[in-house]
């Protein structure tokens, strides 16, 4: 059995152009006693390993069918705040009140703590697309329920807005806003 040609691969078996040279498939070559096995491909580790994310729990409780609809304020707050995924210009108090704005749900306070208080309380068995998330006492985090276990949020810790479980934590709750 003869080793593997050193001639360019075809196109078709080629690593897309867009892979960096660290992920490219490399070719190992087989130890002559196994020389009928076919070349194998591997991908050579990224120069630093990732940070490791810590697995967090989705919040229980939460209905998997909201028994009562949403207010049309409500959707479109959360429509707006969906619009602006991604983007790094908004704090979680201001993607809230920004999106109730825009919804036509009046102007809501400017900090977390007052938006607490303009909301009523809402079990979590109950909750509703458009619920305030609030996470710690008084309030150290908002987001705007999504529905089905999401949020959106303006994450400080991935600097932009975000789709992501409402997780479980020590202290989390769901508000209503009025409107």
């Amino acid at each position: 059995s003869a080793a593997p040609s050193a001639a360019p691969a075809p196109a078709s078996s080629r690593a897309p152009e867009s892979l960096s040279a660290s992920s490219r498939p490399t070719v190992v070559k087989v130890p002559a006693a196994r020389a009928s096995a076919k070349p194998v491909a591997t991908r050579t580790p990224a120069a630093k390993p990732a940070a490791k994310v810590p697995a967090v729990q989705p919040l229980q409780g939460l209905p998997a069918v909201q028994k009562a609809p949403s207010s049309a304020v409500a959707r479109k707050a959360v429509a707006g705040a969906l619009s602006v995924v991604g983007s790094p210009h908004f704090s979680d108090a201001r993607l809230v009140r920004d999106a109730w704005r825009h919804a036509g749900g009046g102007t809501l306070p400017s900090t977390r703590v007052q938006l607490v208080a303009k909301a009523r309380p809402v079990p979590l068995a109950d909750a509703r697309v458009g619920d305030l998330v609030v996470y710690g006492s008084p309030a150290h985090h908002v987001a705007l329920y999504r529905g089905h276990g999401y949020m959106v949020a303006a994450s400080a810790s991935y600097g932009k807005v975000v789709v992501r479980r409402v997780f479980q934590a020590p202290l989390v709750r769901l508000f209503r806003l009025p409107g």
